[in-house]
């Protein structure tokens, strides 16, 4: 996958809610936890439901592997670069008055 990696955070709106690190073989998004306020971080996980969370008292940390998890690769026409994404997805409380729905947040790495 090459010998350098070079990686753009876009799992947040908000600067420095998520820190990603890119190695040759996966991906690393960690959060922590004071930014996750309202989040049901039991339920993080990537895009493949049987990829979760390593789950702290500080940090919640994801890893997503380079050929798993629900990872995609895009090669750069343009470029010799090759461009992997996936996604955090999580589960929300949402309450409105006495009524608890459920809310889906997803925020998508590459």
């Amino acid at each position: 996958y090459g010998e350098s990696a070079e990686a753009t955070v876009t799992a947040s709106t908000e600067p420095g809610r998520g820190y990603l690190t890119c190695d040759t073989s996966f991906m690393r998004v960690m959060f922590t936890r004071d930014t996750l306020v309202g989040v049901e971080v039991e339920t993080m996980r990537l895009r493949d439901p049987n990829c979760h969370a390593d789950v702290n008292n500080t940090h919640v940390t994801l890893t997503a592997p380079l050929n798993g998890c629900g990872t995609t690769a895009q090669d750069g026409a343009a470029s010799s670069k090759i461009s992997f994404t996936n996604e955090v997805v999580s589960g929300a409380a949402v309450t409105d008055g006495i009524i608890i729905r459920a809310l889906e947040l997803r925020w998508p790495f590459r």
